[in-house]
């Protein structure tokens, strides 16, 4: 008989998570300020682990054992603009005390928008459906990660807590993940014990920093007469790896596929060290993505002198990047 596996249990401290929500309709005539929500319905959308290194899928069970409704249900519960939670002016409501529960799978709340004169044209805005967004902002105490050959990891929040819902301006990606936030939480991460018959994507090597292979007197003799195509792919996709492993090693903010295969190509062709050190890459992560291509098209000196190469590499990866 073979042993069962031991989960491999780790503990994270976590930044509050948020995922897109949705604006139902007013209450009732005479409660005018008063809206109600779907704050979760349990999708999966995929994510990316900055501590593993990996994409994943996020699930987000929804049943009593796993969804705390205690903070929702409080009535201390703020209803924030945009997630900001820096100054009192930031507060717009709040979850209505014991509005919060499950039915059908769903999570339903009911947000009461604060009557005060500064918050009159967000009320007027969202009866009149100019303000449609919504998204909530949760803790998750216990992730069980599901590991399957040839798909990414599933990681199933078993036990979470929403903290706060927020009035957005633009309906963001629900997986846009995890948000610039000051303030984590820790949170329980049980991993299956990876079979050694079985190489999973956890494997690939996330050192701090990937070096490249010291040239050897071996490696100068096995390249002396060359490499046939397949050694040429090889070599490419093992460069092409480390520049895909330093983005996202870099890069803290979700990417299009456009903006990872615009840096990717950028890191392959100078190296993880520029992406480090580079004003483009701090302009990424404060999601100044406008400005990107104007970094870009900085790099393209050699020697003192300008490159049209470098030119036309540099402005493929910008319209890449935009595309």
């Amino acid at each position: 008989m073979t042993a069962a596996k031991i989960p491999k249990i780790e503990r994270k401290n976590l930044p509050l998570q948020t995922r897109l929500a949705s604006l139902e309709e007013q209450q009732a005539e005479t409660e005018d300020r008063v809206f109600n929500v779907i704050f979760t319905t349990g999708a999966i959308v995929r994510r990316y682990n900055i501590f593993a290194d990996e994409t994943y899928d996020e699930e987000l069970v929804v049943n009593p054992t796993a969804l705390r409704l205690g903070r929702l249900n409080s009535g201390a519960a703020p209803v924030l603009d945009t997630h900001s939670d820096f100054a009192l002016d930031n507060i717009k409501g709040v979850v209505m005390g014991g509005s919060a529960r499950i039915e059908n799978g769903l999570g339903y709340a009911s947000l009461k928008i604060d009557g005060g004169a500064e918050n009159e044209s967000v009320i007027r805005k969202i009866r009149d459906g100019i303000i449609r967004n919504v998204s909530v902002g949760y803790r998750v105490h216990r992730y069980e990660v599901i590991r399957s050959e040839g798909t990414v990891p599933l990681y199933r929040a078993v036990d979470w807590e929403p903290y706060e819902i927020s009035l957005v301006p633009i309906g963001a990606d629900a997986g846009a993940g995890i948000r610039s936030n000051p303030h984590t939480f820790p949170c329980e991460i049980i991993n299956p014990q990876p079979s050694k018959e079985l190489r999973l994507m956890t494997d690939i090597d996330n050192k701090p920093q990937e070096q490249d292979a010291p040239v050897t007197e071996a490696n100068k003799e096995r390249f002396l007469d060359g490499v046939d195509e397949d050694e040429a792919l090889d070599l490419l996709r093992s460069d092409v790896g480390k520049a895909e492993r330093a983005v996202l090693r870099l890069i803290a903010v979700p990417l299009t596929q456009g903006q990872f295969d615009a840096l990717v190509s950028f890191t392959f062709n100078l190296g993880a060290g520029a992406l480090q050190r580079s004003t483009l890459r701090r302009k990424v992560n404060r999601e100044e993505h406008d400005d990107v291509p104007a970094e870009l098209m900085k790099w393209v000196w050699a020697g003192g002198r300008k490159l049209k190469g470098l030119v036309k590499r540099r402005a493929a990866e910008a319209g890449i990047y935009i595309s």
